[in-house]
């Protein structure tokens, strides 16, 4: 029942096929979801990542026959697939995976920002994340000497950022099979415990983080039953929005299934799927995911875990001074005990890594929470 998840730089084992660039396999490049709330040229970057694609040999579905299918199939949500979409890009249009890009920000104000979350999501009848990964660029990450690192274009930032994302792909489909992501490395030792949770009953292992000077999880805890030798089937919800930032719940749970689907022994179902599920089921998670709501999605038997959340803050700054902030909880629910097997908080602002001269400042919110989340995944599946 459980696969393997994939990575920037891995494959997948299972039933789910390893694709490649040797002109076989096909893939297709829906239009740009638009999560910054603001206007962007969403046709020509979508355009220079096709165009990138290409160059690296990579098989594309032609525009023409993607326009059909999304016309004949009535295709209008761009930010995730569901199963029946999935199935119909597989039998209808001959494609083996459909790349999904969600632009986080875009804002030519000096110095210009970009983020983009993107992944690859198989077809068939039961689509999974075969791979994900992110740019969270700022011209002033790296200003160098004087400053003559600051990139002042726009459009040269966004080539990078693209030249970035296209090249993570193109390393995996190239890869075949996992060569590691460095998520291994970011895992934190053991934490201290145990502690039994005197609600539950459930023993946890717990960990209080003191100051400020990383972005590992503030306060966590994690159950004992959560064994790194496991495989998992995991479902990301759509984390709850309490902040100022429009689509910050989707931006949050999507860093999730980024860095889950870059572990060995997690496979992610594809966002879109739990998506219909809960607007077939009518589930509205207005103040959060309840035990109700848990035994709505247990018709999807696959599922092993249920991670969701909630965003407290998410800020992006303009120009040049300023820094990001990110505040956000996630929980984790076994699906068959309903019970709570991992609980965190994470707080950060962007220089809270800095040791001298800036060294380690994040300019990004989506670079901190992929830090801040990445962390937080290495934890909740580390020993």
């Amino acid at each position: 029942m459980i696969l393997v998840g994939g990575c920037a730089s891995g494959g997948l084992s299972g039933a789910v096929k390893s694709l490649d660039t040797k002109g076989k396999y096909r893939i297709a490049v829906l239009p740009i979801e638009n999560l910054s709330g603001a206007p962007a040229p969403f046709k020509d970057l979508r355009l220079s990542i096709t165009q990138k694609m290409k160059q690296r040999g990579i098989t594309l579905l032609g525009e023409e026959a993607l326009d059909r299918f999304m016309e004949k199939n009535r295709v209008r949500y761009i930010g995730g697939l569901d199963g029946p979409t999935a199935d119909a890009f597989s039998k209808e249009a001959d494609t083996d995976a459909v790349l999904i890009t969600s632009l986080e920000r875009y804002d030519e104000t000096f110095p210009a920002k970009i983020s983009l979350i993107c992944r690859l999501v198989s077809t068939g009848e039961h689509p999974l994340v075969l791979w994900a990964d992110r740019a969270g660029l700022s011209g002033n990450d790296s200003p160098g000497l004087l400053g003559l690192g600051i990139i002042e274009d726009p459009l040269i930032l966004t080539d990078k950022a693209l030249t970035l994302l296209t090249d993570s792909l193109a390393g995996y489909l190239s890869a075949g099979e996992k060569k590691g992501d460095g998520v291994a490395a970011r895992r934190q030792p053991p934490p201290e415990g145990p502690y039994r949770s005197p609600v539950t009953g459930y023993r946890y292992q717990r960990v209080q983080v003191g100051g400020r000077s990383s972005f590992r999880p503030r306060v966590e805890y994690r159950s004992l039953v959560i064994r790194p030798d496991k495989r998992y089937r995991v479902a990301v919800l759509p984390f709850q929005n309490l902040s100022a930032r429009k689509n910050a719940g989707e931006i949050v749970a999507l860093e999730f299934v980024g860095q889950l689907s870059k572990l060995g022994n997690v496979s992610v179902v594809e966002p879109g799927v739990i998506r219909e599920e809960m607007l077939s089921k009518r589930i509205i998670m207005s103040g959060g995911v309840s035990l109700a709501d848990v035994d709505l999605l247990s018709d999807y038997p696959e599922v092993d875990l249920i991670v969701f959340g909630t965003v407290f803050d998410y800020q992006d700054y303009i120009g040049y001074g300023g820094k990001p902030k990110v505040d956000f909880s996630a929980q984790v629910i076994d699906r068959k005990s309903k019970q709570l097997v991992w609980a965190s908080e994470s707080q950060n602002e962007g220089d809270d890594g800095v040791l001298f001269f800036d060294l380690g400042r994040l300019n990004t919110a989506n670079a901190m929470a992929s830090e801040m989340v990445g962390l937080t995944v290495g934890q909740m599946m580390s020993e």
